[in-house]
């Protein structure tokens, strides 16, 4: 593609852009400054309910919503575009139109800070338009002028560099699938890249040049792909490449289409219709949702006993000192699905077959974050379920018995989380979400050990 064509395929998008976020400005301008979709505010713990959904405005700010009930989340002091939206453990990063990411405790409001100061000391105009994250590590696609540059960044402190730059096109879709890193871009170009982004390798691009790559998403092996249009194409993975892509969805409501979500077995479309389950067509719409930008989504949580606060830090001779893990610490312990079994972070098969005694033999104790992640550890010497978030609230807890990669039982031995089978089974819907094929034995527990 030559120059003169991408710097128009450019002009269009920045043009698109603007006009949509000057028509949500306007409309906001005309009816209050304030956010007046707002129908109710929580009056309960919101983490206890199931689907709760956070969305980033065009005007900066960050709300969270569970069906119809929304609150104000973070309200931004300048109007700066909430363009993307990454949760991790118990953060949720927000990555801006000036350039800026933003990390907040996803348990507490207004406690967004500058993570990583993307539009000083001289404004870059760099938009973060996706965020993902890997082993510890966060990873920024950004709109560079021309060209779209792959950033890197430290969780656990603001150290940030470019690692990979895409030619002639931005980066609005970014997303780890396995052992590697899926970004989207002009011309519906899909590029694959080792986690170290050392070695980056086109595997799809589209003939129609002026389509954008705005979403990717990952199911049972099949990635799709969100076009700014609103069609939704879905591709076969053979082996490394991405062929005979079909159309599986169309938002026939017309406007731009902006991300897509992979969230308990199924894909979430955030477009002019609002939200969209691929899976069963239905869509569910908010007043105002012409603001939105971005959208995450958590899994219902239990929080820790309250009789193990402080554990991390205790000097009673008769308690047990337990662990915590930082973002980076708590790397090493995450799994995955690759080829429909559980892989470790070293990448083999993980096997539990000589984990420490749980309740039923040996098993690994685990948890299951928020946004679906999950954690493990076959030893339990100073570690506990609490370990892996740092006490923080988790979305499935217990132990868990694994052979080469097959999961035989998942039960709800936690004393820290005290879950039900019913918090487990989000498990499962995470890890079909990711891949896994094998039938999984959820069990209660009925004498907690851990």
């Amino acid at each position: 593609m030559n120059t003169h064509k991408m710097k128009i395929l450019f002009a269009l998008l920045t043009l698109i852009v603007a006009l949509v976020k000057a028509t949500v400005i306007n409309e906001r301008d005309a009816t209050s400054s304030d956010s007046t979709y707002i129908t109710k505010i929580f009056e309960t713990d919101v983490y206890k309910t199931p689907a709760v959904i956070f969305f980033g405005k065009f005007n900066g700010e960050i709300v969270r919503c569970q069906k119809d009930q929304c609150e104000i989340f973070h309200k931004a002091n300048r109007t700066d575009s909430i363009y993307s939206l990454h949760i991790s453990g118990e953060y949720i990063y927000a990555g801006l139109f000036s350039g800026d990411i933003l990390k907040c405790h996803l348990y507490t409001k207004h406690s967004c800070k500058i993570f990583y100061p993307g539009s000083r000391p001289t404004p870059l105009n760099t938009p973060v338009f996706s965020l993902t994250s890997v082993r510890g590590h966060l990873f920024a696609g950004l709109d560079d002028v021309s060209d779209g540059t792959i950033m890197m960044c430290e969780k656990h402190q603001t150290d940030c560099r470019p690692l990979h730059k895409l030619r002639n096109t931005p980066v609005p879709a970014l997303t780890q699938i396995g052992d590697n890193i899926y970004a989207g871009g002009g011309g519906m170009k899909v590029i694959r890249c080792s986690l170290t982004l050392d070695h980056c390798t086109q595997v799809y691009e589209n003939s129609d040049r002026k389509k954008v790559t705005m979403g990717i998403a990952n199911m049972d092996n099949v990635m799709y792909l969100l076009e700014h249009t609103g069609v939704l194409w879905k591709c076969p993975r053979t082996f490394n490449t991405i062929t005979n892509c079909i159309h599986v969805y169309l938002n026939t409501n017309g406007g731009y289409t902006w991300t897509m979500v992979a969230f308990n077995a199924s894909v979430y479309v955030l477009g002019g219709m609002g939200i969209c389950d691929v899976n069963t067509g239905n869509c569910v719409s908010y007043t105002n949702q012409k603001e939105f930008r971005s959208m995450a989504m958590v899994y219902k949580t239990h929080h820790m006993q309250s009789n193990y606060k402080e554990e991390d830090s205790c000097q009673d001779v008769q308690c047990e000192l337990v662990t915590y893990y930082n973002e980076n610490e708590r790397a090493a312990f995450k799994v995955h699905v690759k080829d429909g079994r559980l892989y470790n972070a070293n990448d083999s098969f993980v096997d539990t077959s000589d984990a420490d005694q749980g309740k039923t033999g040996p098993a690994a104790i685990f948890i299951m974050a928020p946004e679906g992640k999950i954690f493990l550890s076959n030893h339990h010497q100073g570690i506990n379920t609490s370990s892996f978030l740092a006490g923080n609230p988790v979305s499935g807890a217990g132990e868990i018995v694994v052979e080469k990669g097959v999961i035989k039982k998942i039960t709800a031995c936690s004393n820290h989380y005290k879950p039900d089978v019913e918090l487990n089974k989000q498990v499962i819907q995470s890890l079909i979400t990711q891949g896994y094929t094998e039938p999984i034995v959820l069990d209660m527990c009925n004498e907690i050990k851990n």
